[in-house]
């Protein structure tokens, strides 16, 4: 059990959604980033920008969990690249897409002590989390549809609690949490396609059988 669900259960104090959501990124010591629409966070090659991909096999999508502070009321955590080094980065400058402003840039960053635009917090939405920033408590959003907005990823300000529920039930700020060291699991739709069509090679199979009898 992790450090903070021990010291909430040991004071009698319920766990929040913060701390329940850092279970996910104790469990391992690297993790990936799965986005709603089944792409992976990742550093570019040359550590200079973010992106979405769907190979979750790559190296760049594999980010070390290093621990702030592990409060059960809000505990902090940042989130290293593997390949290149680098830190998850919350800015005050303007993501611009064509010229229309999709919210604030999250960069790749090299690790400062006091830099707390490199926090994050994680919280828990059923299975999944969402990541606000200790900077400017924006969430981590990763975009699809178009582009220029498809593989992007930017930090939408700070949103109520009932505005983030709705959005988060609607996915656009979700992330699901995979341990590192692990395979990439299949997703959900990926697998039902492939268990039909493997259905219907085996009811072709069996009815050709037939016809042979």
């Amino acid at each position: 059990m992790p450090l903070e669900s021990l010291r909430a259960n040991l004071l009698g104090l319920p766990l929040s959604p913060s701390s329940s959501a850092m279970e996910f990124f104790c469990e391992a010591e690297a993790v990936r980033l799965r986005s709603h629409n089944n792409k992976f966070l990742c550093v570019t090659d040359d550590g200079r920008s973010l992106r979405l991909s769907r190979n979750g096999n790559a190296k760049e999508a594999v980010w070390q969990v290093v621990c702030v502070s592990l409060d059960y009321r809000r505990p902090i955590l940042r989130l290293k690249s593997r390949a290149v080094g680098c830190f998850l980065k919350a800015t005050d400058a303007v993501a611009l897409m064509r010229g229309i402003k999709v919210g604030g840039k999250v960069v790749p960053c090299w690790s400062d002590p006091m830099d707390f635009s490199l926090d994050w917090e994680p919280r828990r939405e059923g299975f999944q989390v969402v990541l606000m920033s200790r900077k400017n408590g924006g969430f981590l959003r990763p975009h699809s549809g178009p582009s220029p907005w498809r593989n992007a990823v930017t930090l939408d300000p700070s949103l109520s609690k009932a505005t983030l529920t709705a959005v988060a039930i609607q996915q656009c700020f979700l992330w699901e949490v995979e341990p590192a060291d692990a395979e990439p699991a299949p997703s959900l739709l990926v697998s039902v396609f492939t268990s039909l069509a493997m259905d219907d090679q085996l009811g072709m199979r069996s009815s050709s059988d037939y016809e042979e009898r």
